[in-house]
């Protein structure tokens, strides 16, 4: 049985990047910031360092291996926002109120744009090598998503098979007959649909039996002491077997070390993803990486 693994990076913007460019008030964050200082929970608002200190925003990349050659074969675009003097601010801080700006549709397509770019440069060093990019629920609902996403692919040069369009929790709630447009749109055009966070929330499973996702990301809240929690186990290995029998691929996430990444390789998934692999690197020393990644499996 094949097992990939996942690796999480991280590319920096320039300097002049930033989210009021879009035209974004940092205020409400700020404040939230303020209040998180004000009850010691700044730390529940730090991620990685990964972030080029000169950044501002950041987009990280989550990437996958074939542990058969060692070889990294993928990435998944993440953002990440860096906020003097709070440090790194998780996305649970901002994304839910960003979701709500309207400049979430430009910021969404700024980090496809620099995804795919990206992609292109390890194109000749991996075959078969794609990105993964989160969905706002917003920018889904936008009538010109469909034809931003086939441009910048066109701006790019990147290929349809090399882009998988990740579900984020709020698009859950969207009309299933407008999500099942979407989803039979893209793949037209080539390009896979994942689910991310699955298991979690009333719709994530009606939403798998509807709908035809190319792959489906098991939630980390399952992976917590899996070992001694029997009923994680059995919802885990429920869920690869329905996606095996679906013919969808599985990503297990929060793999945080090497027992447990040893441990869920039983359960067949195509895909593992935590900080195990790598912690986010700058998209500078994703070479680095790979070459280490590869030398490992030799």
């Amino acid at each position: 049985m094949e097992r990939r693994s996942f690796l999480k990076l991280s590319c920096g913007l320039g300097a002049g990047i930033l989210l009021s460019s879009l035209g974004v008030s940092v205020l409400p964050i700020e404040a939230f910031a303020q209040e998180l200082t004000k009850y010691d929970r700044i730390k529940t608002a730090k991620q990685s360092t990964s972030i080029c200190c000169y950044c501002a925003v950041g987009c990280g990349l989550l990437c996958s291996t074939d542990t058969k050659t060692g070889k990294i074969r993928g990435m998944e675009a993440l953002l990440r926002w860096e906020l003097e003097p709070y440090g790194m601010v998780s996305p649970g801080v901002f994304m839910e109120w960003l979701e709500q700006d309207p400049c979430i549709f430009d910021l969404g397509n700024w980090i496809l744009r620099t995804a795919l770019t990206d992609v292109q440069k390890l194109r000749e060093e991996t075959e078969g090598f794609f990105v993964n990019v989160n969905v706002a629920a917003a920018q889904l609902e936008r009538r010109e998503f469909r034809s931003a996403v086939m441009n910048i692919l066109k701006e790019t040069g990147a290929k349809p098979e090399e882009l998988c369009l990740e579900l984020t929790e709020r698009c859950r709630d969207l009309d299933i007959h407008f999500l099942r447009g979407e989803v039979e749109f893209f793949h037209s055009q080539g390009i896979k649909i994942a689910l991310d966070d699955f298991g979690t929330g009333n719709s994530s499973l009606s939403l798998a039996l509807e709908l035809p996702f190319d792959e489906l990301k098991v939630d980390m809240s399952f992976i917590r002491d899996i070992k001694q929690k029997p009923q994680n186990q059995a919802m885990v290995q429920s869920i690869v077997d329905y996606a095996r029998r679906t013919n969808t691929e599985t990503c297990i996430e929060g793999i945080e070390d090497k027992e447990v990444s040893d441990y869920i390789e039983k359960f067949g998934s195509t895909w593992q993803q935590g900080y195990y692999y790598s912690k986010p690197v700058p998209i500078e020393q994703f070479e680095e990486v790979l070459r280490e990644k590869a030398t490992e499996k030799e």
